[in-house]
């Protein structure tokens, strides 16, 4: 496909549809055995400069409970997989961290400026916010059976409780370079990394270097 402007996302495919964002302010599914447009969405409008700038062109699309989870920098939509219609929209610059879908009809969805809201799939409604006031871009968010990992662009690692949204644990890394968050039988971070210093809210409260305790050494 030519003339969609640029892309430096992620497109998504569930078995039959292909779909995609780009710089020219559409989210699109294509059909996965033909290539042929089956919608187009329109994510933003105005002049040239505009729709370049606030589009989706570093937009990784999710998909989950039959909707596209797509993003601008000025907010989500979640449309329709089969129609591309808009089920809901929500404000927020979301488009650098990818959206996580958790399997319960339920995403998590996150801004640049480190605020993460638990969203139902079905009509976009808050099941809990939390401000966690530093900066994330697309190295974004993973999530285990009960915990929200959070990374920063600062490399700050920080657990949220995905029942309410209450923070867990953080860990300052001495790296200043972020790593792809992920999940994964394998910690993907180093020994020295585990050696930075961590807190973790509970009873008690153990704050220190990493040691036995810390939920990032499970």
């Amino acid at each position: 496909m030519t003339n969609r402007g640029f892309s430096a996302g992620q497109a998504a495919c569930d078995g039959r549809l292909v779909y995609t964002c780009a710089a020219d302010g559409y989210a699109r599914a294509h059909d996965a055995f033909t290539g042929q447009q089956v919608w187009a969405a329109a994510m933003v409008s105005g002049d040239q400069h505009r729709v370049a700038l606030y589009s989706g062109w570093d937009d990784a699309v999710v998909l989950g409970a039959g909707a596209v989870i797509v993003a601008t920098v000025s907010g989500s939509l979640a449309l329709e997989a089969a129609t591309g219609s808009v089920r809901w929209k929500l404000a927020g610059s979301t488009m650098y961290p990818p959206a996580v879908v958790l399997g319960d009809g339920t995403a998590l969805l996150t801004d640049e400026q480190g605020t993460i809201c638990r969203v139902d799939l079905a009509d976009g409604r808050a099941r809990w916010q939390a401000a966690l006031k530093l900066r994330v871009l697309n190295a974004g968010v993973t999530a285990d059976s009960d915990t929200a990992w959070v990374l920063s662009a600062r490399g700050r690692l920080i657990g949220v409780r995905l029942a309410d949204g209450r923070r867990r644990a953080r860990c300052s890394t001495p790296s200043p370079t972020p790593i792809p968050a992920r999940s994964s039988s394998t910690a993907p971070w180093s020994q020295a990394t585990r050696t930075a210093s961590c807190t973790v809210s509970g009873s008690p409260r153990r704050t220190g270097r990493c040691g036995s305790w810390c939920p990032l050494r499970r």
